[in-house]
């Protein structure tokens, strides 16, 4: 009785352990996260100093609310 018993506790054990293996397996499978967005070099407004990203400066250097006024 007590062969039995051991048997079906290492059957469980090796179960269990597959299980164990396959769900790594799967979890390694799925797709990476996103990448980070690309770095936006920044640069300072000419007129007060704020740092923002340099597409959103006009022309001449500043920022949209030094700008309009």
């Amino acid at each position: 009785m007590l062969i039995k018993l051991l048997i079906l506790l290492g059957v469980a054990v090796l179960a269990w352990r597959a299980w164990n293996v396959w769900r790594r397996q799967q979890a390694l499978r799925q797709d990476p996260p996103p990448a980070p967005p690309a770095f936006e070099p920044m640069q300072r407004c000419a007129r007060c100093g704020v740092y923002l990203p340099a597409q959103t400066l006009s022309a001449d250097g500043r920022c949209g609310k030094c700008a309009q006024g």
